[in-house]
């Protein structure tokens, strides 16, 4: 999955519709910095939007030194955001896309159950980890082409909306383990359809799950996954 996140740079045909004397260029970047376009995003740009809706964030690191922004709505809900391709890869500065990422305990849920949420959610993606008796959703927002803040923003409005839908509808399930999987059969163990079976480390391009194991636990709880934004105003 990682070998999709390799971009090109901006082709000189580009360059060549925009104009190409350096006045038009400076203009049009003008045009690109005051409209909240993105080329690149880094931990601090996601900090500030987030800010924008009501999330608290905190800067921290997986065990493999990979920066990871922890993120919380006032009403408890956990989440979280990984980066990639970045200049400064252990500072998450100057990134091509980050992936969002959430969890929730995978108790009572079966692959149909995996399926027909990949069906339906706008913008997530659910996998089982099934060591950890975990669902693992996911979105990936590349910048690099350019994105605009509005446009991140309401992605993780709908990633989070998504999210709400599947733990809502299981609410008092059971709590989260990390190494020490459950004995009894689980209904996720016969291999199913795609995309639900599929790796997670393909998926999702992460294999340091502790992060988001962590919100899974905490996502177990009377959560609100509710944030201060309305798409399309």
């Amino acid at each position: 999955m990682l070998k999709s996140w390799i971009f090109a740079a901006v082709s000189a045909a580009v360059v060549a519709g925009l104009g190409a004397a350096p006045a038009a260029a400076q203009t049009s970047n003008s045009m690109l910095a005051t409209s909240g376009v993105m080329n690149r995003i880094s931990a601090s740009d996601v900090v500030s939007m987030m800010t924008d809706l009501g999330v608290h964030t905190q800067l921290t690191a997986s065990e493999d030194g990979t920066p990871v922004l922890l993120a919380s709505t006032d009403g408890g809900a956990r989440f979280m955001f990984q980066f990639f391709g970045c200049d400064d890869q252990a500072k998450a500065v100057g990134c091509l896309n980050t992936i969002i990422l959430a969890a929730a305990p995978s108790a009572g849920s079966t692959y149909d159950d995996l399926n027909a949420f990949n069906g339906r959610a706008t913008v997530t993606t659910a996998v089982n980890l099934p060591e950890q008796q975990t669902i693992l959703f996911g979105r990936n927002i590349i910048v690099a082409g350019g994105h605009s803040r509005d446009l991140f923003k309401a992605t993780v409005y709908y990633f989070l909306r998504d999210v709400a839908s599947f733990v809502n509808s299981r609410a008092g399930s059971a709590s989260v383990a990390f190494e020490k999987p459950s004995r009894a059969v689980s209904k996720l163990t016969p291999p199913q359809a795609e995309p639900a079976r599929r790796n997670p480390s393909e998926a999702f391009g992460i294999t340091d799950y502790r992060a988001a194991v962590s919100t899974a636990i905490a996502n177990t709880n009377d959560v609100d996954f509710s944030v201060n934004y309305a798409p399309g105003k």
